[in-house]
Parts: C-alpha cells; sequence; structure tokens
C-alpha cells in the first residue's frame, strides 16, 4: 500500500478524453473488474445482467447548477464567473478570469454567449481578495433568472467549448445531469449517473434491483489535483452530504437478503462511507479514501476513469489495489476506452462476483 504521489501516475493519448456524450447516455463501454479473475469488456446497457434480485443501487441525486456565467465590463471585454458557493443575501463566493481591471463595487451586465447578447441583470463584485473572490446579485429573483436562463453548465477543465459551440452548450445542459438529479447544489456532475437511461431504469425495475438515493453536492475541489509527494498530506475538500431514512432502510433490507450494495459513483461513496464513519445522516464531509480504509457499504462501484495523481484514483485504488486499478487503466487505453467525465465506465466488484 503505497502513499507516494508517484505510484498513482498513468499516461494516456490526449484524444481519448471524452468531449463530448455518446448519443444515447447507456451506449458506454463498461469493464467490468472482478477482485480476482480475468477483466469482461461489456456495455453498460449490459449492467443488470451483472446484478441479481436482492441488490441495491444507490445513486446521487445532486442537481448541477449552471453555474457558469459570463459578464461584460464597460469597455467590452468579457470576464468569466464561475460560482462556487453561495454565502448570503445573494452572495456567492466564485472564481473571475481575467481579474485585470476589476475593482471592488463594479457593476458588470450579464452577457450571454447562447444569444450573443448583453442581457439587463448585473452582478457587483463584493470582494477581490486573494482566495476569497465574491460577487452578488440585486435579488434572488435576478440570480435565479441569471442561472437558469444564461448560466452554462460548469464543465472540468478538461472538455473544451468555444464561444461559438452553442449547440454543446445546449446540449451539455441536458446531459451533464444525471437521470436522478433532483436537489440543487452541485458545480459538477457525479459522472457515474450520467450513464443511466430511463431504459436502463425500467429494465433494472423489471429484474428486481432497486435504486435508492443519497444526496453530495459535488464541489470544486473534485478536479483538485494532489500536489504533495505523499498522498497523507493531501488536504480534502470539503462537501455536504445527506443519506435519507428510506435509503438506511433498504439497505438493512439488502443485507438481510444477502444482496449486494451497488454504489454509483465515487461521490455517492463518499456520502456512504461518512455516515459509516460517523453514523451521521446529514453533514459536511472531508473523507480522504486511500489504501487502509475499511469500507462498509461498498460491494460494488460504477465509476467512470479518473485523472493521474487523483484524490478519487486513489480512492478506486484503494477499493480494489492500486496494482489492479493501474492494470485496468492500461487495458482500457490499449483498448480505446473512452476517459473522464463524459466518457466510458468500469464495474468494480469487490464482493464476490457471482453473476
Amino acid at each position: 500500500m503505497s502513499n507516494q504521489l508517484q505510484d498513482y501516475n498513468y499516461h494516456y493519448p490526449e484524444e481519448l478524453v471524452a468531449q463530448q456524450p455518446l448519443a444515447q447516455r447507456h451506449a458506454s463501454k463498461m469493464m467490468v473488474v472482478p477482485a480476482q479473475g480475468t477483466t469482461i469488456h461489456s456495455a453498460f446497457s449490459q449492467l443488470p445482467k451483472f446484478l441479481k434480485k436482492n441488490d441495491l443501487i444507490i445513486a446521487n441525486n445532486t442537481q448541477v447548477i449552471p453555474s457558469r456565467l459570463f459578464v461584460k465590463k464597460n469597455t467590452g471585454g468579457l470576464v468569466e464567473v464561475f460560482l462556487l458557493k453561495k454565502l448570503h443575501n445573494n452572495t456567492w463566493k466564485c472564481l473571475l478570469s481575467p481579474t485585470r481591471g476589476l475593482q471592488e463595487g463594479m457593476q458588470m451586465a450579464i452577457y450571454s454567449r447562447n444569444l450573443a447578447l448583453t442581457q439587463d441583470i448585473k452582478i457587483k463584485i463584493e470582494s477581490l481578495k486573494h482566495h476569497n473572490f465574491q460577487i452578488s446579485f440585486s435579488s434572488q429573483k435576478e440570480e435565479n433568472f441569471a442561472l437558469q436562463s444564461f448560466g452554462e453548465m460548469p464543465l472540468p477543465p478538461y472538455i473544451k467549448r468555444k464561444g461559438e459551440q452553442i449547440n454543446d452548450l445546449i446540449r451539455d445542459k441536458e446531459r451533464y445531469q444525471t437521470l436522478f438529479a433532483s436537489q440543487p447544489g452541485a458545480i459538477a456532475a457525479p459522472t457515474a449517473g450520467l450513464h443511466f437511461s430511463e431504459q436502463i431504469k425500467q429494465a433494472l425495475q423489471q429484474a428486481g434491483i432497486p435504486i435508492t438515493p443519497v444526496t453530495l453536492h459535488v464541489g470544486a475541489g473534485t478536479f483538485t489535483p494532489i500536489k504533495c509527494d505523499t498522498i497523507d498530506q493531501h488536504p480534502m475538500h470539503e462537501e455536504y452530504y445527506e443519506i435519507p431514512d428510506q435509503t438506511l432502510e433498504a439497505i438493512q433490507t439488502c443485507r438481510q437478503n444477502q444482496g449486494r450494495i451497488v454504489v454509483i459513483g465515487t461521490t455517492t461513496l463518499r456520502a456512504l462511507e461518512s455516515y459509516g464513519l460517523t453514523n451521521k445522516k446529514q453533514g459536511w464531509t472531508s473523507l480522504f479514501i486511500r489504501p487502509g480504509f475499511q469500507f462498509k457499504y461498498t460491494d460494488m462501484l460504477l465509476t467512470n476513469f479518473h485523472q493521474p495523481k487523483s484524490s478519487l484514483l486513489v480512492l478506486v485504488s484503494a477499493l480494489m489495489g492500486r496494482e489492479r486499478i493501474l492494470a485496468a487503466y492500461e487495458e482500457a487505453i490499449q483498448r480505446k476506452y473512452r476517459l473522464f467525465s463524459y466518457g466510458d465506465c468500469m464495474l468494480l466488484v469487490k464482493k464476490k462476483n457471482n453473476f
């Protein structure tokens, strides 16, 4: 069990980073990685065949806020406003880029890249302090309207979008949101859930496999790379989570019937395992799962491929073993699996795989 960051590195061709979602949500490839034995190359549409009655699927129902806005300065230049966290009275902590020429108290009008028009709504710069940029809206009504009408989805930095790609911006509003999304609060998607379509949901229901929710509002820290030479020194970001009573009851029923808990995504896993450590059904978690962690609520994990030297790669290594994961990644790259948020997925099987 290594705690050296360099041991969680791998190399991949840039062309494998998925820039667009597939035409159908459930059309992704799926690599099935059992605890022991040979990996299986399948498709996400075949997920029900790898599960059985009495298994339980748990998915994150957070909803991504369209938190990427653009405003226009009086000089005509555009400034990107990336909303991070709501503070109070329609005030948000944010990222601003570029900051040249900006001053506290300055007001700038919202600009729609979709319509190529400046809107009447303005934001006000409240703070330009280092690591604490803040902006505000004049009212809750204007904030809601700005986000829903002119906000763009906060795609990760490895997905490239240009202002003229209007169809992409419109498509992202639907496709960078999961089928389960119902609780607004995330600024990044729980990407394993992006593969689910109504067709797959119905197939699972017909197979007698229930789906139950947790909430974890994914924050910007999910894209923060580990910068320490040893992973134990990495300061993990905080995210808010909630575990409904219905989910705890479903877990108890699953265990009683000797079913397996099938966790959809690392965000769901962090919420469940945070509850397992604290017995708190809601709160803020900064849990960093690394090798040596004792999993209580994860028998199988559906997850996308993760970036090198990331906390998420460390997490899946803790679940399956570092060598096992890196070998699976190498195999996926050789077979040209699509990587990261809009990419293909893996089904990691920790318990005995009696498919």
